[in-house]
Protein backbone atom coordinates (compact mmCIF):
# COMPACT_ATOMS: atom_id res chain seq x y z
CA UNK A 1 0.00 0.00 0.00
CA UNK A 2 1.44 3.67 -0.74
CA UNK A 3 0.59 6.26 1.28
CA UNK A 4 0.42 10.07 -0.02
CA UNK A 5 2.40 12.75 1.71
CA UNK A 6 1.76 13.48 5.26
CA UNK A 7 -1.10 15.20 6.47
CA UNK A 8 -0.40 18.81 8.18
CA UNK A 9 -2.26 19.50 11.44
CA UNK A 10 -3.15 23.57 11.78
CA UNK A 11 -3.11 23.97 15.66
CA UNK A 12 -5.24 26.62 17.33
CA UNK A 13 -3.67 27.03 20.08
CA UNK A 14 -2.71 29.24 22.89
CA UNK A 15 -5.77 29.14 25.27
CA UNK A 16 -3.92 28.29 27.80
CA UNK A 17 -0.29 27.74 26.37
CA UNK A 18 0.24 24.91 28.83
CA UNK A 19 -2.47 23.19 27.25
CA UNK A 20 -1.35 23.89 23.52
CA UNK A 21 2.15 22.43 24.47
CA UNK A 22 1.12 19.49 26.31
CA UNK A 23 -0.78 18.78 22.67
CA UNK A 24 1.91 19.21 21.00
CA UNK A 25 4.50 16.59 23.52
CA UNK A 26 1.71 14.04 23.26
CA UNK A 27 1.23 14.66 19.12
CA UNK A 28 5.28 13.72 19.61
CA UNK A 29 5.23 10.76 21.83
CA UNK A 30 2.65 9.05 19.94
CA UNK A 31 4.75 9.57 16.57
CA UNK A 32 7.35 8.14 18.11
CA UNK A 33 5.85 5.52 19.61
CA UNK A 34 4.01 4.49 16.39
CA UNK A 35 7.66 4.74 14.34
CA UNK A 36 8.88 2.90 16.89
CA UNK A 37 12.99 2.53 18.23
CA UNK A 38 15.04 3.65 15.02
CA UNK A 39 12.67 7.09 15.44
CA UNK A 40 14.66 9.91 14.14
CA UNK A 41 13.65 14.26 14.73
CA UNK A 42 12.86 14.01 10.98
CA UNK A 43 10.17 11.54 11.22
CA UNK A 44 7.67 13.31 13.43
CA UNK A 45 4.55 15.34 12.46
CA UNK A 46 4.92 18.26 11.14
CA UNK A 47 2.60 20.74 13.22
CA UNK A 48 2.01 24.30 12.22
CA UNK A 49 0.65 26.08 15.33
CA UNK A 50 -0.43 29.24 15.78
CA UNK A 51 -0.42 29.98 20.08
CA UNK A 52 -2.16 33.23 20.87
CA UNK A 53 -3.03 33.28 24.44
CA UNK A 54 -4.77 36.91 23.44
CA UNK A 55 -7.95 35.14 22.36
CA UNK A 56 -10.87 36.32 24.55
CA UNK A 57 -12.46 34.42 27.23
CA UNK A 58 -14.13 31.71 25.74
CA UNK A 59 -16.09 30.89 29.33
CA UNK A 60 -16.47 34.67 29.72
CA UNK A 61 -18.35 34.78 25.99
CA UNK A 62 -20.40 31.84 26.86
CA UNK A 63 -21.37 33.33 29.83
CA UNK A 64 -22.29 36.25 28.26
CA UNK A 65 -19.90 38.63 30.18
CA UNK A 66 -17.04 38.99 27.33
CA UNK A 67 -16.80 39.65 23.76
CA UNK A 68 -17.00 36.78 21.33
CA UNK A 69 -13.28 35.16 20.57
CA UNK A 70 -14.82 33.60 17.13
CA UNK A 71 -13.57 36.80 14.93
CA UNK A 72 -9.62 35.91 16.68
CA UNK A 73 -10.43 32.21 16.01
CA UNK A 74 -11.38 32.44 12.31
CA UNK A 75 -8.70 34.99 11.40
CA UNK A 76 -5.95 32.40 13.24
CA UNK A 77 -8.03 29.23 11.03
CA UNK A 78 -7.60 31.59 7.45
CA UNK A 79 -3.83 32.20 8.93
CA UNK A 80 -3.21 28.01 9.54
CA UNK A 81 -4.96 27.49 6.06
CA UNK A 82 -2.91 30.34 4.21
CA UNK A 83 0.62 28.47 5.84
CA UNK A 84 -0.15 25.24 4.85
CA UNK A 85 -2.22 23.73 6.87
CA UNK A 86 -4.51 20.20 5.69
CA UNK A 87 -6.81 20.04 8.78
CA UNK A 88 -7.44 21.89 12.24
CA UNK A 89 -7.42 20.68 15.71
CA UNK A 90 -8.00 22.66 18.97
CA UNK A 91 -6.77 21.44 22.37
CA UNK A 92 -8.82 23.93 24.34
CA UNK A 93 -12.00 22.46 25.35
CA UNK A 94 -14.38 25.38 26.02
CA UNK A 95 -13.22 27.00 22.62
CA UNK A 96 -15.29 24.49 20.77
CA UNK A 97 -18.16 26.48 21.47
CA UNK A 98 -17.18 28.91 18.45
CA UNK A 99 -16.22 26.09 16.29
CA UNK A 100 -18.59 27.72 14.16
CA UNK A 101 -17.01 30.99 13.82
CA UNK A 102 -13.76 28.54 12.88
CA UNK A 103 -15.75 26.57 10.06
CA UNK A 104 -17.13 29.55 8.51
CA UNK A 105 -13.76 31.46 7.86
CA UNK A 106 -12.12 27.67 6.11
CA UNK A 107 -13.25 25.32 3.95
CA UNK A 108 -10.33 22.74 6.27
CA UNK A 109 -11.76 19.96 7.94
CA UNK A 110 -11.62 20.25 11.80
CA UNK A 111 -11.04 17.86 14.57
CA UNK A 112 -13.97 18.66 16.96
CA UNK A 113 -11.95 17.08 20.17
CA UNK A 114 -15.96 16.63 21.95
CA UNK A 115 -17.10 14.49 19.07
CA UNK A 116 -14.21 12.75 18.58
CA UNK A 117 -14.17 11.72 22.58
CA UNK A 118 -18.03 10.99 22.48
CA UNK A 119 -17.44 8.29 19.11
CA UNK A 120 -14.46 6.75 21.13
CA UNK A 121 -16.27 6.29 24.22
CA UNK A 122 -19.40 4.72 22.34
Amino acid sequence: MTMGPPRIPGVLGGMGPAATIDFMTKVLACSQAAIGPDCREQDGVRLIVDSNPAVPDRNGAVAGTGPSPGPVLASMARGLERAGADFLVMPCNAAHAFVKDIKAATTLPFVHLITETAQFLM
